[in-house]
């Protein structure tokens, strides 16, 4: 993430809040593994 930043290789918004994660997994009905649930709060759009 950090090299995508300082490179400008895309723009970096907000990502998604631990609600919204919450509410992602009840809806589809699966868990994100730890490391793809820590990176989703950093974003790149």
């Amino acid at each position: 993430m950090r090299r995508l930043r300082l490179g400008s290789a895309c723009t970096v918004d907000p990502g998604l809040t631990d609600s919204e994660i919450d509410r992602i997994e009840q809806e589809f009905g699966f868990r994100f593994a730890a490391d793809h649930r820590a990176f989703c709060p950093q974003g790149c759009l």
